[in-house]
């Protein structure tokens, strides 16, 4: 009889054999010990999916020990059943982040990173992969439609030392942070800053963060994008790897700072120049991204190919200033996925990509200055970097009514197109057509911090159509003046 306080042991043979004629099938189809039952008199359980493929699948009982579940060929190994999505462009990603371990406030503090329960439970990881798909306009799927998701495939997953060495610097975060808190307040005292934690270390960490679920013990969990980095690798992914590792962002900021005292003064195009990178034909702000990268010694043009940036969800935008500090332009953050918004795929705001976008990423701006107004962006002036959260309550609810105001919108029938006017009251004019301006009643910058904006070069060829009118792709934007006076709070890197 298994010891319930020992892994299940399999043989690793035994365990492939069984996981590959599972591939294709759905998790109803391979419940065998009828686990799906259960959902008949508790329709919202959580953590199906999990049972399917422990109790049916490999044949052990789930337990909450703080040990890895398996022992494959003698190799402890924590089994992570996860859920995937296709997004727009039919990439599997993530349906959310990956939970680990609870936080063991009563002993963490006396632990080192390689003994700690943290680590015993990732340094040997096997994931299982089901795709989630919503059907029928299902805002969220009840436990028992999990029995039609499919299971895509499996992987077994160990950390390079690269990676290992940022694991351990964001467990040493957390660690040093609760300990200091237990040093300095009695038991009673710490009921109050327990729950804090989250948002106390958010801004340092990599590649874990912490669910608040105080009183009950906070977690240790995955980011998504972590996630998305381990998805890629199976599924064939290849991003570019930084010559020079970073293990902790101290150590980003401070390269950031290295660059600006090489760079802060000089113009774009002179630091094109510096870098010798080729100018392109076409100057607009994802330049920035091209030259951040460089800077950095490497040789993609966008964040996302670079496994450092991507991994730990690091964000490029530039934001120009006039000469006294104030705002020159509104900045475009991200296209909206109007998939999300369709009855087939429609999703709640917290699993939405503008809810992952403000909550799960950091922004590392590159600030600029222009010599004089509207001045082309390759002579403005390099000031140096902010490295940000975004995830402050005035941006975070406006983005949620921005959100619930298109879903609104288009679920009611009631997009239009409507005249955009000028600082004058009177429609304004496209410049090279002469054709007057339209666009769809998506919450404006008069209205919301957090706000919709389309962008186009051709005034003909409008690829979107929402209820049968057609509109340029739509970006959110975020409001200039707002942001200029947020990161004035926070000092250069």
């Amino acid at each position: 009889m298994r010891d319930s306080n020992e892994p299940f042991e399999i043989a690793k043979e035994k365990l492939v054999s069984i996981l590959e004629s599972c591939k294709g099938k759905t998790l109803g189809q391979v419940d065998k010990s009828n686990v799906f039952a259960k959902t008949v008199v508790n329709p919202k359980i959580t953590g199906i999916a999990g049972d399917v493929i422990e109790q049916s699948v490999i044949g052990y009982p789930a337990d909450s020990k703080q040990r890895p579940d398996l022992s494959v060929s003698g190799i402890e190994t924590e089994l992570k059943t996860t859920g995937l999505i296709k997004n727009k462009d039919k990439k599997l990603t993530p349906k959310e982040p990956v939970s680990i371990t609870a936080v063991s406030l009563d002993k963490i503090a006396s632990q080192t990173f390689d003994t700690s329960f943290f680590w015993h439970k990732i340094a040997h990881l096997l994931f299982v992969y089901y795709l989630y798909v919503r059907k029928n306009g299902e805002k969220v799927v009840p436990a028992s439609g999990y029995a039609d998701f499919p299971i895509l495939d499996y992987q077994f997953y160990e950390f390079n030392e690269t990676d290992k060495a940022i694991l351990k610097n964001d467990w040493e975060i957390v660690r040093n942070h609760i300990a200091d808190l237990q040093s300095k307040y009695s038991a009673e005292e710490l009921e109050k800053y327990y729950p804090l934690i989250h948002s106390t270390v958010k801004k340092d960490l990599m590649f874990i963060d912490i669910a608040p679920r105080y009183p009950n013990n906070p977690r240790f969990r995955f980011k998504k994008n972590l996630i998305e980095k381990i998805i890629d690798e199976k599924f064939g992914k290849h991003l570019e790897e930084l010559p020079v590792r970073y293990s902790k962002y101290s150590e980003i900021d401070s390269k950031c700072h290295q660059l600006a005292s090489t760079f802060a003064g000089k113009s774009i195009e002179e630091i094109i120049e510096l870098l010798h990178l080729e100018k392109p034909k076409k100057v607009n702000k994802a330049l920035a991204e091209t030259i951040i990268i460089r800077m950095f010694d490497g040789k993609s043009k966008n964040f996302i190919d670079v496994e450092l940036f991507r991994s730990i969800g690091l964000t490029c935008k530039t934001i120009t200033m006039n000469k006294k500090g104030g705002k020159t332009e509104d900045t475009k953050m991200f296209k909206i996925d109007f998939d999300e918004f369709n009855e087939e795929n429609k999703v709640d705001y917290e699993d939405s990509s503008i809810y992952d976008y403000f909550i799960n990423h950091q922004f590392l701006f590159m600030c600029l200055e222009e010599p004089y107004k509207d001045a082309p962006l390759l002579e403005c002036k390099f000031l140096g970097f902010k490295r940000v959260l975004l995830d402050t309550e005035q941006i975070a609810s406006s983005a949620s009514r921005t959100w619930k105001r298109i879903e609104f919108l288009i679920e009611n029938n009631l997009v239009e197109n409507v005249p955009v006017l000028g600082k004058d009251g009177k429609q304004r004019i496209t410049p090279k057509t002469g054709v007057p301006m339209f666009a769809p009643n998506f919450p404006k910058s008069t209205e919301e911090i957090v706000f919709v904006r389309g962008s186009g070069t051709d005034a003909s060829k409008k690829p979107v159509c929402l209820n049968g009118v057609e509109m340029y792709a739509q970006y959110i934007w975020i409001l200039g003046s707002f942001l200029v006076d947020y990161l004035s709070k926070f000092p250069y890197l």
